[in-house]
C-alpha cells in the first residue's frame, strides 16, 4: 500500500498512513527479559491496530475531513488552520496509544494476561469498549480489570517491557519507541527497513540506495529525528553529530525524509557541507558537473544575509565567482535548498550519483 504523492480518502487517512508507512520491520532484542515470541506478538498487535484505524478512523471518534496537504516546500505558516487540524488528529491517535502504554506501565502480567487493580486505577467503560475493537479484551471483577488478547495471547510481557522503555524517554521519543515497536534501536537496518517499505514501488530509489551502499555511505537514523534517514560519509572521523541537511557541517551524502504534511511526503536532500570548497574546485570539474552546479546553485542577488552582522560596511559578500561560457556569481550558503527533490526517477539518480562521485574527491581532501 504505497501512497506517496497520492490523494487520500480523508485527512484522517493521510495522518494515520504515516504510522502505517513508518512501521519498521520486526527487530527483536535478545537481551531483554521478554521472549522473542512475546515481542513478535506485540509487534503484530500494533500492526493490527494501525490497519484497523486506517480502515475506519471513526473507531477513534475521528471525523471525516476532506483530504488536504501542504504543497511541496510551502511553509507551515502558509496554512496554520491545516496544521491545527493535523495536530488534533495526531493528538487523538496518540491518546489512544497512551491508554495502551498506561496499561503496560501500571498492570501486572503473568504472560497470558495483564491485570490492573481497580482500587488504584480507573479506566472508563468507553475506553474498555474501544480497546475491545483492537482485540484488547477486558474482564471486570470486584477488585481487578483483567486484559487478554485472543489473537496475540502472549504479547503482554512485551507490552510491559516496551511501555517501561518508552516512559524512560522524553515524550516524543517514547511515543516513537512504543508505536514503532523499537525493541532494539541500536540495530542498524532499523531505518533502512522503513524507507524501503515506503519506496517499495520506486525502482529509482533502489538504484540510488545500492549506489550509496556500494560507495561506502553509512545509513544513520535516530529517535531524535525518526522520519529521516541519512546516507553519509565523514572521512573516517568519529563522534561528530549528524545534523539536518540544512545544517550539515561534517558529513556529505544524501538524506531521505518523510513528511506527512506534504503532497509528496518523501523528500530527498543532498548534503553538501562547506560548499565554498566545491565552488572553488569548479574549474577542475567536468563540463557536465559544472552545468549541474549552475542549475542548482543560487545566484548571488545581493540579499545581504552574509554581511548582515557587519557594522563597518567593509565586509565583502561570500559570493564565489566562476567562469565558464560566461561569468557566474554564486552563493555558497545553504546549498541544500537547491538540491531538494520530491520526485525520484532514473535521471535524477544519475545526476546525484555523478555529483557525489565528483564531490567525493573534494571532500576527501577538506573534511
Amino acid at each position: 500500500m504505497a501512497m506517496i504523492g497520492k490523494a487520500f480518502k480523508t485527512l484522517e487517512h493521510r495522518i494515520i498512513y504515516y504510522y502505517v508507512a513508518t512501521m519498521p520491520a520486526f527487530i527483536p532484542i535478545k537481551s531483554a527479559d521478554v521472549s522473542i515470541q512475546s515481542q513478535y506478538q506485540f509487534y503484530q498487535f500494533m500492526q493490527d491496530c494501525m490497519d484497523i484505524l486506517y480502515c475506519d478512523p471513526t473507531v477513534l471518534g475521528l471525523n471525516e475531513t476532506p483530504d488536504a496537504f501542504y504543497p511541496d516546500f510551502a511553509l507551515n505558516k502558509s496554512n496554520p488552520h491545516l496544521i491545527e487540524l493535523m495536530r488534533k488528529i495526531t493528538k487523538k491517535i496518540e491518546y489512544f496509544y497512551n491508554r495502551i502504554i498506561f496499561i503496560g506501565l501500571e498492570g501486572v502480567t503473568d504472560g497470558a494476561k495483564i491485570t490492573l487493580s481497580r482500587k488504584d486505577h480507573r479506566i472508563y467503560k468507553k475506553t474498555l469498549q474501544l480497546l475491545q475493537h483492537f482485540d484488547l479484551n477486558s474482564e471486570i471483577t470486584p477488585d481487578e480489570i483483567i486484559f487478554t488478547s485472543e489473537r496475540h495471547p502472549n504479547m503482554f510481557a512485551a507490552l510491559c517491557y516496551l511501555a517501561s522503555k518508552a516512559s524512560d524517554q522524553d515524550k516524543r521519543k517514547g511515543m516513537i519507541t512504543f508505536v514503532r515497536c523499537v525493541f532494539n534501536e541500536d540495530y542498524k537496518p532499523y531505518g533502512v527497513s522503513i524507507f524501503d517499505k515506503i519506496m517499495t514501488e520506486n525502482p529509482a530509489y533502489n538504484r540510488l540506495k545500492s549506489y550509496l551502499q556500494q560507495e561506502g555511505y553509512v545509513d544513520h537514523i535516530t529517535l531524535d529525528d525518526p522520519n529521516r534517514i541519512d546516507y553519509i560519509k565523514n572521512n573516517g572521523k568519529k563522534d561528530l553529530k549528524v545534523c539536518s541537511p540544512e545544517a550539515a557541517k561534517h558529513y556529505w551524502g544524501v538524506s531521505f525524509e518523510y513528511d506527512k504534511r506534504r503532497k509528496n511526503q518523501m523528500l530527498l536532500s543532498c548534503r553538501f557541507p562547506q560548499y565554498k570548497h566545491i565552488l572553488a574546485s569548479y574549474t577542475t570539474l567536468s563540463p557536465e558537473i559544472r552545468e549541474i552546479i549552475i542549475q542548482h546553485t543560487k545566484p548571488c542577488n545581493a540579499c545581504g544575509y552574509c554581511t548582515q552582522t557587519d557594522k563597518t560596511g567593509k565586509r565583502k559578500p561570500l559570493t564565489v565567482h566562476v567562469e565558464d561560457d560566461k561569468s557566474y556569481y554564486l552563493c555558497p550558503l545553504y546549498p541544500v535548498w537547491g538540491y531538494k527533490f520530491t520526485h525520484f526517477n532514473y535521471d535524477l539518480v544519475d545526476k546525484i550519483t555523478k555529483l557525489l562521485s565528483a564531490f567525493d574527491e573534494v571532500y576527501q581532501e577538506i573534511l
